[in-house]
């Protein structure tokens, strides 16, 4: 079954590619850091992140991290430009890192597994040949994983706050909201478990969280989590599509559409904040709170056969998939169930 994946995934690189490149002029405007010299802000490649021997600026008050889905930057994933976000610091071929025009905002936008990056090559590897970017490409497309996968950019991620923290640029106070679609939404929930050593204002917004064709990744959003809010989309039928078991949220949204129905250009679209679950109407926008399981269910008809967030011995591939004792891949029905029994307790 597995046989055919790397070709049909390398068939739209060129399309990728050029969806993912954007003017140049962006790198002419990369301004001075406000991150002082005592911030290293180095990862394991040894490419800094900070500007060296800048005068020490204001104190960061919030840190907006973005995770991306599969083959798509961050910008693509919510639909931005660099302009957006105000002054570069600094972007390598892992991620970039804006500071806003304040001082005060930090934009860390973390792009997803497989994706071209502005420059051309693949997330993680910087420039090789064109056969191994596109064996990158395939692997990260496929699989999330190796340099520029899940683990590797909550790790990245988690390592850019512990330098922000010892350059005391972050405190308790910051405020650090995660935003993540599809892979990025499960590397988002991860990366709650890092952002609450750091800050006592941590927000999750999960978009279409899928691990992809594996069975190791649940999205266990950390307790202490001020705000945890994960968004499903109704008929999400593309292939190994499963939602992973999740945990500890607050708030439960299941919109129109397939995948991406609240990523991308629409990622701007108004969901629900308050805690509870929301079932998007037959007109955009008019969603309705339920109050158990089987009420979603009454307005939602059959969602355990028409989406492809549904048990895995149900989809065709799951005579390869199977539960573990430690991971599970579970529908939207039983995360909204899970959610009305934890109310009781």
């Amino acid at each position: 079954m597995f046989s055919n994946l790397p070709a049909r995934a390398a068939l739209n690189v060129k399309q990728r590619m050029d969806r993912g490149i954007q003017s140049p002029d962006y790198i002419k405007n990369i301004a001075q850091s406000a991150v002082p010299k005592t911030a290293k802000l180095a990862f394991d490649d040894g490419k800094s992140i900070g500007v060296e021997n800048t005068p020490k600026g204001p104190p960061i008050k919030r840190v907006e991290v973005l995770f991306g889905g599969t083959n798509m930057t961050a910008r693509q994933s919510m639909n931005t430009s660099n302009t957006d976000y105000g002054d570069m610091i600094k972007e390598t071929d892992h991620l970039a890192v804006f500071k806003s025009k304040d001082g005060h905002t930090l934009h860390v936008l973390v792009d997803g597994p497989g994706a071209f990056r502005d420059n051309g090559n693949v997330q993680g590897y910087g420039q090789e040949c064109d056969m191994l970017r596109y064996g990158h490409y395939a692997h990260g497309n496929i699989t999330g994983r190796g340099q520029g996968g899940m683990e590797q950019n909550t790790k990245m991620a988690a390592e850019l706050l512990n330098e922000l923290s010892e350059a005391k640029q972050i405190d308790r106070s910051t405020a650090i909201d995660i935003i993540g679609f599809s892979r990025g939404g499960v590397s988002g929930g991860n990366f709650t478990h890092d952002a609450v050593k750091y800050s006592d204002n941590v927000t999750f917004d999960g978009r279409d969280p899928v691990p992809g064709p594996s069975n190791d990744h649940n999205l266990v959003i950390h307790p202490d989590v001020k705000q945890a809010r994960v968004q499903f989309s109704e008929t999400n039928r593309a292939p190994f599509f499963f939602s992973p078991r999740i945990e500890n949220v607050s708030n439960i949204t299941v919109t129109n559409g397939g995948h991406g129905s609240r990523a991308g250009e629409r990622f701007d679209k108004p969901l629900p904040e308050d805690p509870g679950v929301y079932i998007e109407g037959a007109e955009e926008g008019d969603f309705t709170k339920v109050h158990s399981r089987e009420e979603a269910k009454a307005m939602l008809g059959n969602p355990d056969t028409t989406s492809s967030y549904q048990p895995v011995d149900d989809n065709f591939a799951g005579d390869i998939l199977r539960d573990t004792d430690d991971y599970r891949h579970m529908t939207f029905m039983e995360a909204i169930g899970d959610y009305f029994e934890k109310q009781k307790k």
